[in-house]
């Protein structure tokens, strides 16, 4: 009896950890795949709040997750409250989807440009820190 026990244990720990390693294997698979879609998608990062730095912070935060950030800059104002993504190349608003996706935002408009050299524009508001709060963490002189 003893032997079979220890034959069991020594086969359910072999599935264990195949279990384990398969799962790791597609996890990594997915988060590479992921990476690889934010990068086709080229970004605009503007601020419109006045934070100092904040485009630049948002940029940083972004191509940490994969993503082509091609312009940051100010917004026309810094009077905007709510963070909006504007899809600039599909009417159908698939890539401010994506990037919303990402970072938890549900706010979207489209102004379809085909001039520019970019998928989406992020325009940064007031709540900026709901879709990144590690910049909450920054040292005071960063924003």
């Amino acid at each position: 009896m003893g032997r079979a026990n220890f034959l069991f244990i020594i086969l359910g720990g072999f599935i264990l950890i195949s279990g384990i390693s398969l799962y790791y294997h597609f996890e990594n698979r997915k988060i590479r795949d992921n990476v690889f879609e934010n990068a086709r998608l080229r970004v605009e990062v503007l601020n419109g709040c006045g934070v100092d730095n904040l485009a630049m912070l948002v940029s940083d935060e972004l191509r940490r997750l994969g993503f082509d950030v091609v312009e940051t800059g100010n917004a026309t104002s810094y009077d905007f409250k709510e963070t909006v993504i504007i899809d600039r190349t599909d009417p159908k608003l698939r890539n401010a989807h994506r990037l919303g996706g990402v970072i938890g935002c549900t706010r979207f408009g489209k102004d379809i440009d085909s001039s520019l050299y970019i998928d989406v524009t992020i325009l940064l508001g007031k709540d900026y820190l709901k879709y990144f709060p590690s910049l909450k963490n920054r040292p005071r002189w960063m924003h």
